[in-house]
């Protein structure tokens, strides 16, 4: 699954994924390239808890002089191993996939001799949802609380299927506004909540408006009754 992603700076909480914490670093490079990477980590269970919950998707475009770059050398390692990412369109988009969420990761690009290496983040630890519950019925003309047990992430997306906002810093709690869920009158009808935390470095050894974040999704499904 793919996730909106979102920028950010970092917090390590209390569930912690595969691996120990190194520290975030800007790495370096040749400062030729335009590396705009993403680690996005979604639940493959509703309201996960453990790292094996979650699958986590790579996004990395390589542009030089605003062309993209094809051909390259992407790789992203952590604690869960090293993926090697593909560009399968030609286009300088490399993607690639792994089971798990690792927390850390770190970013290294290469395409002749231009480079960016050893770019690392260390992601938001793993978040529960603990308001709203699962298949909660909740009353849609009422600002909607929304709790989850670990903050410090530098950036938060907080998503409804048909609202969304971003919440700085974040501190364990946001708010989904009266009337912006879902709903139709006499029906039970499905919602969701997402709560998408993240942090990021500026890579040192790249271009300027260059970024590699690392983000954690996790959801809950309920029921608005009007």
């Amino acid at each position: 699954m793919r996730t909106t992603l979102v920028a950010v700076a970092s917090a390590i909480a209390a569930l912690s994924a595969c691996g120990p914490s190194t520290g975030n670093s800007p790495g370096s490079g040749s400062n030729t390239l335009r590396v705009d990477g993403n680690v996005s980590a979604s639940e493959t269970v509703n309201n996960g808890s453990t790292a094996s919950e979650f699958n986590t998707d790579f996004a990395v475009r390589v542009t030089k002089g605003g062309a993209a770059v094809t051909g390259a050398t992407v790789i992203v390692r952590s604690s869960c191993g090293e993926v090697s990412l593909t560009d399968a369109m030609g286009d300088g988009n490399y993607a690639g996939t792994q089971a798990s969420y690792c927390q850390t990761y770190s970013l290294d690009v290469t395409s002749g001799s231009d480079r960016v290496q050893g770019v690392t983040v260390v992601g938001p630890g793993i978040h529960r949802i603990d308001a709203p519950t699962e298949r909660q019925n909740v009353n849609p003309r009422e600002a909607l609380s929304v709790r989850w047990n670990t903050a410090g992430a530098a950036t938060v997306r907080l998503e409804s299927r048909e609202y969304n906002t971003t919440i700085t810093p974040d501190r364990g709690a946001g708010e989904i506004p009266a009337n912006r869920l879902r709903s139709a009158p006499g029906t039970a009808t499905n919602e969701r909540v997402r709560v998408i935390r993240a942090n990021s470095v500026q890579p040192a050894g790249a271009v300027a408006g260059s970024s590699f974040s690392v983000s954690i999704r996790n959801q809950v499904e309920f029921f608005t009754v009007l």
